[in-house]
């Protein structure tokens, strides 16, 4: 086994080169630019663009070497480029245009299509706009929503189903009246064109710079005129601002942090660049020369400016900026000067990876192979199935305890936390520390018909109470449930470790299918166990050095932290509001209730650490010491996440683009926290990752074999057991097996999306399982067919819940559970009363 270790280990040092330290990254390296193509631009400034697919398409704008004031210099062609090959060259389509056009703005729609607004025509400002899309012979052109006034020179942007335009000159001229807003919602096209309050004392702005980011309209700067009608003496405006969702009809306008420099007519809409980052090209700066420009990035969570080296000019303003897979096309940018032919500039983020450090390589390494000998350690005591489902009911119950906890931690859970106090605030602390709320229910509720009636699983219970067949329909919904979650609980860190480490997520993947499978089969739950004790005190440790690291990075310490973070609302406790389509205080309150209650009273992976102590007294204590853990816990993964945020707040030049948020953690670890030791929290990540799938895989083992193997082949021999110890082993093979495999198949095939409609889908399932336990131990008188109503009453009450409300998330597995639970009794009225084994629940509990 130790020869194992070393085999996939060492293919991890094979893909990665770990004996040559990375390079210092280069912050200003922010995007990669390329010439798109051999051939100039055909049409001059003012065009229209849109890509889809392969191609990529310019229609109108100024023939070239035209005045931008001649009409007869407006062009009415469309050009295409073949994406695939660029070389070629351009060519022009027998379709024109319905009468020459430039200076309007293009709005890609994110389907293809793309809205074509406004412009200057031979006859004068345009009112209209069209939908352009690729048909089977080239592009198709419909009319599209009147304009409520003509319009020239504005800019466009999608944000969600939102088509905002602003700017521009209004009916021929400019005027104080461009700076109202326009909006198109698409999904009411018949709506046509709604006019927005625009920017709060702005005036006229002209050629701003616009982004959807986040589904938010952000608005840069632009030109306002010094006087009416003067277009010679342009002012800039230095201001950032972003418009909010209601409560202000039309939405609300927030001031954000100026840029460090005027900003107009650059490339629209604004390059987004991994989870937060704007990137504004080419903007007009009179400070520097003309043959290039700053690339300022905005930070959306920071809300703070980095300038990001530069940017060739554009051939006019407010180019369009048409996005395809990683990367970006800027038709109309001269690259090799203001006089220099123009080109189409490819745009492409570079997501600085800093990689692993020799050190980083061995705390790793030996991380991994002491979790690799404790599978050795603990194989000399599995003797019997008791043994490798329960331990022999040996484990100290402080060891449980930590188990029951570090079960809930999976590693999405470390990096997610911290990522969302980061970027909102502290109001889901609450649902955390429900599951010490919980600790009591579980304990002195659920834990004496677990114990008291000497299960193996959980689902053993639902037969002694109902039946066989509800017995089999939790079992196999639990089971279904984790061969879906076996496979993103791996991939999904693996794809965050990769991204910012520089680790082969295959590799990653691997490493932890292969050695999670090993020290399972080997040692059964006590080895599991004993690596989630193991891990909660590693990624704990962890937590608490990248808090302490962000603390000594900011010249106040630990007050400067607290004042950054205060001051940006970071530490909100609560939504104090009775809106329960959002996380409010009441919506977090019942939800932290019930979904820490769902796992806690019906969830195997948790319900087994409840079975490895000696009796129930040192499982209760081991309940309530996960509860404990969890409050401290809790609030230093939220504390984290502020801490992160003042850090970089006030280093704002030290974060590069990432391409989620929630790589924020990992990210900090591999570039602020000494060598060595972040390659030991790194470890510890990949331990969360290998203890949620070590669980499933022993807990989902134990599940097969004892409600399913035995329940429907009983023993009948004492070398049966030996038997089926043989053959636990064996399927925790194949479950590993077939979850590390299905990781990897996401990474060459991507289909997150697929699963994770798996795992909703049968986690509509979860909370009515957990209903039919509460139905069972506080009723009496339901029987099979109240519980199995119970279900698909709570199943139905989600679906519709979930495809015809706006409700919260967080309270559907209150929904579920209760519905189940009140279904299940009612129905129980009208039906002849249940037998249930005696001691199943409080009624016949108290009376035997």
């Amino acid at each position: 086994m130790i020869v194992g270790f070393l085999i996939v280990f060492s293919s991890l040092l094979w893909m990665q080169d770990p004996l040559k330290d990375p390079p210092e990254p280069d912050s200003s390296a922010a995007l990669v630019l390329e010439e798109f193509g051999a051939e100039d631009l055909p049409n001059g400034p003012g065009s229209f663009g849109f890509r889809s697919g392969n191609s990529m398409f310019l229609g109108g704008g100024l023939l070239p070497g035209s005045d931008p004031g001649d009409p007869d210099g407006l062009s009415d062609r469309l050009w295409t480029l073949d994406l695939a090959n660029p070389d070629a060259g351009w060519s022009e389509l027998a379709l024109r245009l319905d009468e020459p056009v430039a200076f309007g703005t293009s709005v890609a729609l994110g389907d293809g299509s793309a809205l074509w607004i406004g412009g200057r025509t031979p006859s004068g400002t345009s009112r209209s706009s069209s939908l352009v899309r690729l048909g089977p012979e080239g592009p198709v052109f419909s009319p599209g929503p009147m304009l409520p006034r003509s319009i020239t020179d504005p800019v466009g942007v999608l944000v969600g189903t939102l088509v905002y335009v602003q700017g521009g000159s209004v009916d021929g001229a400019s005027s104080p009246s461009a700076s109202v807003l326009l909006v198109h919602d698409l999904e009411n096209p018949s709506t046509g064109w709604s006019l927005v309050p625009g920017i709060p004392r702005s005036g006229d702005r002209r050629l701003p710079v616009l982004s959807g980011h986040g589904g938010r309209l952000h608005v840069f700067g632009g030109v306002r005129t010094a006087s009416p009608g003067d277009e010679a003496d342009p002012v800039p405006l230095e201001d950032a601002w972003r418009l909010d969702p209601a409560p202000a009809p039309g939405g609300t306008w927030t001031r954000l942090p100026d840029p460090p420099g005027p900003l107009h007519g650059a490339p629209v809409p604004a390059l987004e660049v991994g989870a937060s980052f704007i990137m504004i090209p080419g903007a007009s700066d009179p400070g520097r020369p003309s043959s290039v420009r700053p690339l300022h990035a905005y930070h959306t969570v920071t809300r703070t400016w980095t300038t990001r080296g530069t940017f060739p000019p554009c051939i006019g303003p407010a180019v369009p900026v048409l996005e395809g897979a990683g990367s970006f096309l800027v038709p109309g940018v001269r690259p090799g000067g203001p006089d220099a032919p123009a080109r189409v500039l490819e745009v492409t983020p570079l997501l600085e990876v800093t990689g692993f450090t020799t050190l980083d390589w061995v705390a790793l390494g030996t991380y991994l192979l002491l979790l690799v000998l404790l599978g050795v350690h603990f194989a000399r005591g599995e003797r019997t199935t008791e043994d490798f489902f329960l331990g022999g009911r040996r484990v100290p119950w402080w060891a449980a305890g930590v188990s029951i906890f570090a079960t809930q931690l999976s590693a999405i859970t470390f990096m997610a936390i911290p990522a969302k106090s980061y970027a909102s605030d502290w109001t889901l602390l609450v649902q955390s520390l429900g599951i010490f709320v919980m600790a009591p229910v579980v304990a002195y509720l659920f834990l004496p018909f677990f114990r008291g009636l000497n299960l193996t699983t959980a689902y053993e219970y639902l037969e002694r109470r109902f039946s066989v067949g509800v017995r089999l329909f939790g079992s196999a919904q639990y089971l279904l449930f984790q061969f879906g979650r076996m496979a993103i609980v791996v991939y999904l860190p693996a794809i965050a470790l990769s991204a910012v480490t520089g680790l082969d997520v295959s590799a990653c993947i691997l490493c932890m299918g292969v050695l999670c499978i090993v020290y399972t089969v080997l040692g059964g739950i006590e080895a599991v166990i004993w690596s989630d004790v193991v891990q909660a005190v590693v990624l704990l440790g962890g937590a608490l050095l990248i808090f302490l690291t962000c603390a000594s990075g900011l010249e106040g310490g630990l007050a400067e932290l607290h004042g950054r973070a205060e001051a940006a609302g970071r530490l909100r406790l609560a939504d104090l509001d009775w809106d329960f389509t959002r996380a409010t205080l009441p919506v977090v309150v019942i939800g932290g209730i019930f979904i820490n209650l769902v796992p806690y009273a019906s969830d195997q992976s948790v319900v087994q650490r409840y079975l490895t102590t000696s009796d129930e007294a040192s499982a209760r204590k081991a309940i309530w010491l996960g509860g404990i853990i969890s409050i401290p816990a809790s609030l230093l993964f939220f504390g984290l996440g502020s801490a992160l945020y003042a850090f970089y707040e006030a280093n704002p030049d030290r974060i590069d683009p990432i391409a989620k948020t929630d790589q924020l953690v990992p990210w900090f670890l591999v570039n602020e926290v000494p060598a060595g030791l972040a390659g030991l929290v790194i470890a510890g990540i990949f331990a969360a990752a290998m203890s949620s799938l070590d669980s499933s895989m022993n807990s989902s083992a134990t599940a097969i074999i004892n409600d399913f193997y035995r329940r429907l082949r009983p023993a009948t021999s004492p070398t049966d057991d030996a038997r089926d110890l043989r053959l636990a082993r064996l399927l925790t093979v194949v479950i590993g097996s077939l979850g590390t495999l299905c990781a990897l198949a996401l990474v060459y095939f991507p289909a997150e999306s697929v699963f994770d409609l798996w795992l909703e889908t049968v986690g509509l399932f979860a909370s009515g399982l957990c209903g039919l336990f509460v139905l069972g131990i506080f009723t009496r008188r339901p029987g099979t067919p109240s519980a199995l109503l119970g279900v698909v009453t709570s199943v139905l009450l989600l679906l519709i819940v979930k495809s015809a409300t706006d409700l919260d998330p967080l309270l559907y597995a209150g929904l579920g559970t209760l519905s189940c639970f009140v279904a299940g009794w009612i129905s129980s009225l009208f039906m002849p009363p249940a037998r249930p084994d005696p001691g199943t629940s409080f009624v016949n509990r108290s009376r035997t």
